[in-house]
C-alpha cells in the first residue's frame, strides 16, 4: 500500500516539463532535451522508476535542471534519505550483511553489502563540515578525551648493539620457516580537550606520524613496545 500511495504521489506531480528553456540564476538559458530521462529511486516501500523532463544543452552532456527533482526534494543518491538513515543506523551497530538481512526481514526488498558500504562512504564525506558547524561546549562544561591509537602492521623489531646475529638452522623441522621475523606493534595514548573539528585535525596530524617499517624498535618516541 505505503509503494502504491508513493507512485500516485509521484505521478500527481508530472514529469518536471516547464517549457522550452529554462533560464538558471546566472542568465544562461538551457534548452529541454527531447528524451525523457527516468530516474531509479528506493525507499523503504519498494523501489520505482521516475520518468522526468530534464534540461541541458545537448544530450550526453551534463543535466543542468531537473525541476521534478528539485520539487520532489529527491536525493543525490537513488536511495530515499529514511532509508539511508536506516541502513545506516543498523550499520554502525553491526557488519554490512547483518544490516542487509535485518532491513530484508522488515522490508523485504534487500541492499547489497555493496550498496550499504557506497551509501556509507557517500554519508560520511558529510561528517568533517558537520563537525566544524557544531558550536564549542561551554569552558566550564568540557572534558577531555582520551584517544588511544595502535599500529598492528608489524614493526621491524632490531637487535641490540652487538647482540650476535642469529644462525639459521641447517635441518628445519616440520612447519618451522628459515627466517623468523620478530615483528612488534606500536602505539601511543593521546589527551585531548574536546573541542569539535580541533580533535579531528589534531587526531589526523597524530596519525600521519605513525612510524615507518623501519624505525627502530626501542621505545623513544611512544611507539615500538615488543
Amino acid at each position: 500500500m505505503g509503494l502504491y500511495l508513493l507512485q500516485a504521489f509521484v505521478a500527481a506531480q508530472g514529469d518536471g516539463d516547464v517549457g522550452a528553456t529554462f533560464v538558471l540564476p546566472e542568465g544562461r538559458t538551457v534548452k529541454r532535451l527531447e528524451a525523457t530521462h527516468p530516474r531509479r529511486y528506493v525507499s523503504i516501500f519498494g523501489e520505482l522508476e521516475i520518468p522526468r523532463k530534464v534540461y541541458g544543452t545537448r544530450e550526453g552532456q551534463k543535466l543542468e535542471v531537473v525541476p521534478l527533482d528539485a520539487r520532489l526534494g529527491l536525493p543525490e543518491s537513488a536511495f530515499s534519505y529514511l532509508l539511508q538513515d536506516w541502513c545506516q543506523t543498523l550499520c554502525v551497530q553491526g557488519s554490512f550483511a547483518e544490516a542487509s538481512n535485518t532491513l530484508g526481514k522488515i522490508l523485504g526488498p534487500r541492499q547489497s553489502v555493496r550498496c550499504l558500504e557506497h551509501m556509507n562512504q557517500s554519508m560520511s564525506e558529510e561528517v568533517e563540515g558537520f563537525r566544524e558547524e557544531q558550536p564549542a561546549p561551554p569552558k566550564e562544561e568540557e572534558g577531555e578525551l582520551l584517544v588511544v591509537m595502535a599500529d598492528h602492521k608489524g614493526i621491524p623489531m632490531r637487535r641490540a648493539a652487538g647482540e650476535p646475529r642469529p644462525k639459521d638452522p641447517k635441518h628445519l623441522r616440520k612447519g618451522e620457516k628459515k627466517n623468523r621475523k620478530r615483528m612488534a606493534w606500536g602505539g601511543r595514548a593521546i589527551r585531548y580537550r574536546l573541542f569539535p573539528g580541533r580533535w579531528l585535525r589534531s587526531w589526523r596530524r597524530c596519525y600521519a606520524k605513525r612510524p615507518t617499517p623501519d624505525a627502530p624498535s626501542r621505545n623513544t618516541s611512544g611507539y615500538g613496545q615488543s
